[in-house]
């Protein structure tokens, strides 16, 4: 089972949104019941619902799991990846090519270490399934012998 935190998280996203279930759910292509019953923890989120989240909400992956960051990647990518490339390379309003072009790879990181947090909760999952391992994933110690 998931930790209680992350269907909280899920809840939370649907309100910080001002979505009722059923409109929730209608734009993650999912019915108002599964909404619910992973609201109350009934029911796991499955992995397209979990992708949904990222690709139709922009919701941040690294945020769902642990609660650290913002909710949204667009508050990351405004309030602090911009912030920070405007002093790193002294951008001013008026930018030139090469200040916007490093903009967009700090931009471009963000959503690498958004995917690589999004294949870890994958792998954390279908593991868990298969009786591997509790979620969150940990690494293993080898026994000593």
């Amino acid at each position: 089972m998931l930790p209680e935190e992350i269907y909280k998280r899920i809840k939370a996203i649907r309100t910080h949104l001002e979505l009722n279930q059923s409109e929730f759910g209608s734009k993650l292509s999912v019915m108002q019941n599964y909404i619910s019953r992973i609201e109350k923890g009934d029911l796991e989120p499955s992995v397209k619902f979990i992708q949904n989240l990222y690709k139709v909400f922009n919701i941040n992956i690294h945020w769902l799991i642990t609660g650290e960051g913002s909710m949204l990647l667009n508050k990351i990518v405004y309030n602090s990846i911009v912030s920070d490339t405007k002093q790193e390379y002294k951008i001013e309003s008026k930018s030139s090519d090469s200040e916007v072009k490093a903009l967009r790879e700090q931009v471009k990181e963000l959503k690498i270490e958004n995917k690589t947090l999004e294949n870890l909760l994958l792998k954390s999952m279908d593991c868990r399934k298969k009786g591997d391992v509790e979620f969150p994933l940990k690494e293993r110690t080898p026994a000593r012998t």
